[in-house]
């Protein structure tokens, strides 16, 4: 498929607009430490609490993290981890059991140290020294890509410095560290940057007050070199996300009592708009679903003297005609501001490609969704399933000895949420 042919299709897809009835079967939504229940129509009602939901979230082995606190979803019973006031969680790998966290000598130090945490075995490992920054609410914050095991750190330095940028990569046995010459944004403690899924680049917003300019900055993670910038309307707290079903950059933007969110390809290419209301004072909280594509907003919600304010929830494919699921929210969501999380299945792997060598014969595909394991179906004829294989978390395998012939290849994740979509089917000849 051509570069434009795909664009075409993305942006078809994107202008679909925000038009489903209910969550998607796929997808699991809560909100407010309540799961939110299909209906058949909007997004029906709410139970709770749902903390196997939360721990869903942390990483596709056997147990899942949810605030101080490991939940073994064999049991349910849920275990002590580690010191809450010592550990404040960063990030998680989807496909493998272990947590990022920020390190303090107590509840309401600063940051001192970014750690690696096993969430099977309990052993932590520190990753990086952070600089000795005197504000306690100095906010360290992170990003990580399953594919490359890479995470993208972001911290304070000391006396008002300029934040600095820092890339770890953990997937060898002895995790190698490198910090990034890249300016940050203004607002550097909030979640205006994101990276690709590959681990390779770098998006972040720029939002300068003083000249009211507002730019989408693309960086080379390898060198920190800006290798492209795409202007946008001023517009402070745009916020970046990545929509892994689309393989597109999200921005949502506030306005005047909206959210206004624009999917962008790799390239910065616009591919579609979509529209939210936004309720104060908690804004607009998004989650993306990798398996159905799918974009979720909670917007509002808190109180004023007592009274539960408005909160909405919304659904569906982001596009220009907008959201048409709106829901209200119980109203113990509202009191909350209660955080909007997701769990699903994976989307479809992502570019298997496969070589040959000998009799030897090599896959490799990009992680969507965090799987945290893979099954390769291979068959002598297109669509057929001769052999099953199932794999771990890594996106590469190679087998030795296959005989000759024509082989169809196709791969497909799963988590513990369930089994995703298969990938395209590619041909593999070995001589």
């Amino acid at each position: 498929m051509t570069m434009m042919r795909a664009r075409s299709v993305l942006a078809a897809i994107v202008c679909a607009g925000l038009v489903s009835t209910t969550v998607h079967a796929q997808d699991r939504l809560a909100v407010g430490g309540l799961e939110v229940v299909p209906a058949g129509s909007g997004f029906g009602s709410t139970i709770g609490p749902a903390g196997a939901l939360a721990g869903q979230l942390a990483d596709g082995g056997r147990f899942g993290l949810m605030y101080d606190k490991l939940i073994d979803r064999l049991t349910g019973a849920e275990v002590e981890f580690f010191n809450a006031y010592q550990l404040s969680l960063l990030v998680t790998d989807p496909a493998r059991p272990r947590a990022f966290f920020a390190h303090r000598a107590h509840g309401f130090a600063p940051a001192d140290a970014v750690m690696m945490a096993n969430l099977r075995t309990g052993v932590v490992t520190p990753l990086l020294d952070l600089p000795a920054v005197p504000v306690p609410g100095a906010i360290v914050t992170a990003r990580f890509a399953v594919d490359a095991q890479r995470l993208v750190v972001l911290y304070p330095t000391p006396n008002g410095g300029a934040p600095e940028w820092a890339v770890v990569d953990v997937a060898a046995a002895t995790p190698a560290t490198r910090r990034l010459a890249i300016p940050a944004p203004i607002a550097w403690g909030g979640t205006w940057w994101t990276i690709s899924p590959d681990g390779t680049t770098l998006y972040r917003a720029v939002d300068d007050f003083q000249s009211s300019t507002s730019a989408i900055v693309v960086h080379d993670l390898a060198t920190g070199a800006e290798v492209q910038r795409l202007a946008l309307p001023f517009a402070l707290g745009t916020d970046l996300s990545w929509n892994e079903a689309l393989d597109a950059i999200v921005a949502a933007r506030p306005g005047a009592g909206v959210m206004t969110f624009t999917a962008l390809a790799r390239d910065l290419t616009p591919l579609g708009t979509g529209v939210v209301p936004q309720a104060s004072p908690c804004g607009v909280q998004v989650a993306i679903s990798p398996a159905s594509g799918r974009v979720y907003t909670f917007s509002g919600g808190g109180s004023y003297f007592g009274m539960a304010l408005p909160a909405t929830l919304t659904g569906g494919q982001l596009g220009a005609a907008g959201p048409t699921d709106v829901a209200d929210v119980d109203a113990e969501a509202k009191v909350n501001c209660g955080g909007l999380h997701l769990a699903s299945p994976p989307g479809a792997p992502r570019r298997l490609s496969g070589s040959v060598a000998g009799h030897t014969v090599s896959f490799a595909w990009e992680n969507v969704g965090g799987a945290s394991q893979f099954t390769i179906e291979a068959g002598v004829a297109p669509g057929r399933t001769d052999v099953s294989i199932t794999l771990g978390p890594d996106s590469q395998w190679s087998l030795a000895g296959v005989p000759s012939g024509t082989y169809y290849v196709r791969v497909r994740g799963a988590n513990t949420v369930g089994i995703g979509a298969v990938s395209q089917e590619i041909p593999v000849v070995v001589p």
